[in-house]
């Protein structure tokens, strides 16, 4: 285990709080990086059919993290410092002032409260209406990895060689040193079971039990990718070391790899397929992968892609490319539509998807784009 826990936080508390009442799925179509807290990148909601810009949000610096949506408000971190809310129609409901960038994404408890980590080393809280609920100070902060909030409450985040499980009134479960001493720079993901997956830049794969004690390590994974776990407890990642994908079995044992698939976070498809991406590089390799399963390569689409993909549950795939064009990728492997223009998607995000199909891509220009059809509007 990290050090004692009153060594590690500063804690600015409200004594009184908002009550708010628990938020259901439906009402929470988006509310953290990747969607979930097993990371799968599968939304509850088919996308448009037809790409129609709706409207577009700037900030006053890039945003290279996913949105968070949650009740119908779009919540975005910038690299301005800020937090933002949006509504559904593109018109800023409130915004947040942090001590530093933020380049991490937001996730949505079920009570409504927004949590974000920002480079001045602090974790915020804060609330559906735009004030602070708590914050905390972990050591050793630069850019926290986006929060992952599980079914009870509890808040993963991690930070330089700690992992952190802070419980939703901003004190800390526990914190735990990394097996290897590396550095945790990408979000951490959790099992049906409760177990935790982080990807560690030594590297290696690491879980955690819910009480903070270390379960396993693999070794064989290289992987630094943020990872996935699929409905079998399969765990995924990727690892730009070895440019290999890895799938690992619940017990830390190896399952399969395949070479060449790399490097974004996985998403998985409503029917298990996996998807990653790739740029593609001097060798003509990369693009868009779909692996089934067993670790077959189903297709490879040939775009160099720079985003985690997001999926709608039609099982059409959403992806940004370095050539700033949103491609919906059907699940064959064809390309269902390109919205390209002068839009400049270029993250090495994830689009989110809105309860009415609405696709929300953030970009380095500094600016959120809300992709629709006619006369939609998340609600």
């Amino acid at each position: 285990m990290g050090l004692a826990v009153p060594f590690f936080i500063i804690l600015s508390l409200f004594l009184v709080q908002p009550v708010q009442s628990s938020m259901s799925s439906h009402a929470r179509p988006w509310p953290m990086f990747h969607q979930n807290p097993q990371h799968t990148g599968l939304s509850s909601f088919v996308g448009p059919s037809t790409p129609i810009l709706k409207w577009k949000f700037t900030t006053l610096g890039p945003v290279i993290s996913s949105p968070a949506i949650a009740s119908g408000t779009i919540y975005i971190g910038s690299v301005d410092g800020n937090l933002y809310a949006l509504n559904r129609d593109g018109a800023l409901k409130w915004k947040f002032s942090t001590g530093g960038r933020i380049e991490s994404s937001p996730a949505v408890g079920s009570r409504g409260t927004i949590y974000v980590g920002s480079m001045d080393g602090y974790l915020y809280a804060i609330n559906p209406h735009g004030t602070l609920e708590w914050k905390i100070r972990i050591p050793f902060l630069g850019s926290t990895t986006s929060p992952t909030v599980w079914s009870d409450g509890t808040i993963y985040v991690g930070a330089d060689q700690y992992i952190f499980s802070i419980n939703p009134h901003g004190y800390v479960n526990w914190n735990l040193t990394t097996n290897s001493g590396g550095g945790t720079y990408d979000s951490p993901a959790v099992g049906f079971d409760g177990t935790i997956y982080i990807g560690v830049d030594d590297p290696e794969l690491e879980a955690v039990y819910p009480n903070g004690t270390m379960r396993w390590v693999n070794n064989d994974c290289l992987c630094p990718v943020d990872p996935t776990v699929a409905d079998d407890g399969t765990i995924l990642d990727a690892s730009g070391y070895t440019d290999t994908f890895y799938a690992i079995n619940p017990d830390g044992s190896t399952k399969w790899n395949l070479t060449g698939a790399c490097c974004s976070s996985p998403s998985i498809g409503p029917d298990g397929t996996v998807y990653v991406g790739s740029g593609i590089g001097f060798d003509g390799k990369g693009g868009l992968f779909a692996i089934q399963p067993d670790g077959v390569l189903s297709w490879n689409l040939k775009k160099s892609i720079s985003s985690s993909a997001s999926i709608g549950a039609d099982g059409v795939v959403y992806v940004t490319g370095e050539d700033g064009n949103l491609y919906a990728v059907n699940p064959d492997g064809t390309i269902k539509w390109t919205l390209n223009g002068n839009f400049s998607f270029f993250s090495s995000s994830s689009p989110a998807i809105g309860s009415d199909g609405t696709i929300y891509v953030e970009s380095n220009d500094g600016s959120l784009y809300a992709i629709g059809s006619a006369g939609s509007g998340d609600h």
